[in-house]
């Protein structure tokens, strides 16, 4: 079993997403793995997602479906709701407001383990760097999501996923992608 597999069984995970539904595309799998074990992640997800607030509503609905249908408990999801391509400056008290937020909500959880963004535009950016600022202030593991080769996920976490992908409307980028990873031997995570 590799390493991120084994995550979803023995650790309290604080996922972090940059936008609605990097959650499911990077880390869905993993998020069901875990509810599945009976150890339910906080996924705390910063932006809203949209440019006006119809689209920030809709994004939102499609989370909370998401999250269902990776069978994580409505308490586990956090809609952060920083308006999509509006990251706070690194050092701003935005900033430091934000990775406080996440400090305690990751204590409140126990959380032992980050996974985060890899930076990639101004929001993941933001999102890589709060990350690495709870880790280093909570002494705890720190993954990024979105790198490295995929884990075989079990069918039922599969399942889930593509459930929660489809709440998103990204079915085909989940055919797309598994399809890619086929020759792998592996469907991603």
């Amino acid at each position: 079993m590799s390493e991120v597999a084994a995550l979803a069984e023995c650790e309290n995970l604080l996922v972090l997403a940059t936008h609605p539904g990097e959650e499911v595309l990077h880390c869905g799998g993993l998020i069901a793995q875990a509810c599945l074990r009976g150890r339910p992640p906080v996924v705390a997800v910063m932006t809203d997602g949209g440019r006006d607030t119809a689209l920030a509503e809709a994004r939102a609905r499609q989370a909370r479906a998401a999250a269902a249908a990776l069978c994580l408990p409505a308490g586990r999801l956090f809609l952060l709701g920083l308006h999509y391509g509006t990251a706070p400056a690194m050092g701003s008290e935005l900033f430091r407001g934000l990775v406080a937020g996440l400090h305690f909500l990751m204590w409140s959880r126990d959380c032992g383990v980050i996974l985060a963004p890899a930076a990639g535009d101004a929001d993941a950016d933001c999102a890589a760097a709060a990350a690495r600022c709870l880790a280093e202030d909570s002494a705890v593991a720190l993954w990024q999501h979105g790198t490295g080769a995929p884990w075989l996920a079990p069918p039922p976490a599969q399942a889930a996923k593509r459930a929660a992908l489809a709440a998103y409307g990204m079915q085909p980028a989940a055919e797309a992608a598994e399809q890619y990873l086929r020759p792998y031997g592996r469907p991603h995570r």
